[in-house]
């Protein structure tokens, strides 16, 4: 298991049995699952501070990334939340999955919540960083990442994205 990652039996097998037999997840063992994109320039990495509109703490670090819609594909995901927090334009050809899924539970502003997260490293890019609603996007130094509140994993996957240049 990596870093961060759910014990197996605090995964998905939080059900409860609902009379009728059928299983139900209470709303706060729901593991939500999402996907995210690590952009690299130099010896730095792109990562987003989350703001008063976002859903994780403030002053929190981490990927862009974000939920999966219904019918998208994680790596559809990953394209369209790259944009939307950060200002980049990427497309599906241009990124790689990296190899295996982060799961954490994370303190967030409505209380604690499990995560799942496919990565995929971006190869090639467009466009400025511009801010949304929820994040400023910035380009971290690599060798800085101690100084920053991170989000669970966020070290681990940018040194297993690094791995795969």
């Amino acid at each position: 298991m990596r870093e961060g990652q759910l014990d197996p039996s605090e995964q998905a097998n939080n059900i409860e049995g609902s009379p009728e037999g059928a299983a139900e997840q209470k709303e706060s063992e729901r593991i939500i699952k999402t996907a995210g994109v690590l952009v690299f320039k130099d010896n730095k990495v792109l990562l987003v501070c989350h703001g008063k509109k976002a859903g994780h703490i403030d002053g929190t670090y981490g990927i862009p990334a974000g939920r999966l819609e219904d019918g998208e594909l994680s790596i559809e995901t990953a394209v369209r939340e790259l944009l939307e927090e950060s200002g980049l334009e990427t497309t599906v050809e241009d990124l790689e999955k990296i190899p295996g899924t982060y799961t954490a539970s994370i303190k967030r502003k409505g209380g604690t919540r499990n995560f799942s997260l496919e990565t995929f490293r971006c190869k090639n890019w467009s466009g400025e960083l511009c801010a949304s609603d929820e994040t400023v996007p910035e380009w971290v130094d690599i060798d800085s990442l101690d100084k920053l509140d991170l989000l669970p994993n966020v070290k681990r996957m940018i040194s297993d994205a690094m791995t795969l240049k």
